[in-house]
């Protein structure tokens, strides 16, 4: 099946055509019009890219929406994570708000939401999430889900669902996770 994904980000495209392949769908790409996200949560917003996406071009279309929320901001950036602070400022917005909080209370998760709409009206949407800490300086490159990592400061080591694993970036971590209950 051929799905049209509603994103102009290339290693989305490229992540999302890996993890559905096994799965029969070939993702595509399109000149959309940018969806307006009004949501107020993740599932919103990926539902408002995917709708959008599929009315414009009357093909299934997939959209997601992810992001980081931190319980030391109470619950921000959240569904604001790509417009917390300038384009290469957010991780460090991030850190220098958490610069005095001790690493009990460096709580996080990241969310991802995933939506597939489909021209008959169908919808399938999926959500998943990965908790840890924030660690006390930036590692690796990209958004939030690349750099700031689920990252137990304490002990050096990643945190997923209780198991202990080497870190990796969250949002591919996420959207795998989020693939297998979009299977199910």
């Amino acid at each position: 099946m051929d799905m049209i994904i509603a994103t102009h980000n290339k290693h989305k495209v490229e992540e999302f055509s890996r993890i559905l392949a096994p799965l029969g769908v070939t993702i595509r790409t399109a000149a959309l019009t940018e969806a307006e996200e009004t949501g107020t949560t993740f599932r919103e917003n990926a539902y408002l890219k995917a709708k959008s996406a599929c009315d414009e071009t009357g093909l299934p279309c997939i959209a997601d929406d992810s992001g980081l929320s931190v319980d030391a901001l109470d619950g921000a950036p959240g569904v604001y994570s790509a417009r917390y602070a300038p384009e290469g400022q957010r991780k460090q917005t991030v850190l220098q708000k958490l610069e005095n909080v001790p690493d009990d209370k460096r709580g996080a998760h990241f969310t991802s939401a995933i939506c597939c709409v489909f021209p008959n009206g169908d919808v399938l949407e999926a959500e998943g999430r990965c908790y840890g800490s924030i660690a006390h300086e930036c590692r690796g490159a990209g958004g939030f889900g690349r750099g700031l990592r689920g990252q137990d400061v304490r002990r050096g080591v990643a945190r997923r669902e209780g198991r202990r694993e080497p870190p990796r970036p969250l949002a591919a971590a996420v959207r795998r996770k989020t693939r297998k209950l979009f299977e199910g």
